[in-house]
């Protein structure tokens, strides 16, 4: 009918062989993912609040972070954005690279990364498993005008955060003034720092010149809006 949900073995649907038996779910708009490590908060988020929505992404070009299991790489991408996605979490970046495969069709417009994005060097992500930190493998963390070098990007449209408070670690790179618009998920409460919260990141994109700034909750966790949330701001 196109309004629903599908979930279905990917063996049947010729992906994988019957050694490893795994299910795949596929989204109204036709987008695969794999059912392992499926957040339904995050999956509501994406694709049933539509909280990424932005207009005219047809053959604009999305920076976002972090990457998740490619789920907003694919949404931006299935709605015409070139994507540049970034994920910091090594379990996370090999399934969301299993999960682009599953979408040969818009593969093509995604460059997924195991990188973090904050500033130019070297970071050790954290993991919990079961209730215990993990190991970390230390990746390479960019700034955003390191991105925008590197990959060639010169008319970035859209910048999307979603790094788990690295988000104040961006506001001095000059690359921030550089986007058309800007989507932050704010987590200042995961740095247990009180002087810093959405009015901290609407001062400075305003300076920057942006005009039309939105603070909104994007799910139904229990979250005041100054502890976690969302901005947009749009020039």
């Amino acid at each position: 009918s196109g309004y629903d949900w599908l979930i279905y073995p990917a063996k049947q649907s010729g992906q994988l062989g019957e050694a490893r038996r795994r299910w795949i779910i596929e989204t109204p708009s036709g987008i695969k993912l794999y059912a392992d490590r499926f957040h339904p908060t995050v999956m509501a988020e994406t694709f049933l609040y539509d909280t990424h929505y932005t207009e005219g992404l047809e053959g604009s070009t999305v920076i976002q972070a972090g990457g998740f299991n490619g789920d907003t790489a694919l949404y931006y991408a299935q709605r015409g954005a070139r994507v540049y996605s970034f994920e910091p979490d090594e379990q996370l970046y090999t399934l969301a690279l299993e999960n682009i495969a599953l979408n040969p069709a818009i593969q093509p417009r995604i460059t997924f990364e195991n990188y973090a994005l904050g500033k130019d060097g070297y970071t050790y992500p954290q993991r919990v498993e079961r209730g215990r930190r993990a190991p970390a493998k230390r990746i390479r963390s960019l700034s955003l005008s390191t991105i925008l070098r590197e990959f060639r990007i010169a008319s970035p449209t859209l910048l999307d955060l979603d790094v788990k408070g690295a988000e104040f670690e961006l506001l001095d790179d000059p690359a921030l003034a550089l986007f058309e618009k800007v989507r932050i998920e704010y987590s200042p409460y995961l740095l247990g720092r009180r002087d810093l919260g959405p009015d901290t990141l609407i001062h400075r994109l305003r300076a920057l010149g942006y005009r039309d700034i939105r603070v909104f909750k994007h799910n139904h966790l229990r979250y005041r809006l100054e502890n976690h949330g969302t901005l947009l701001a749009v020039k």
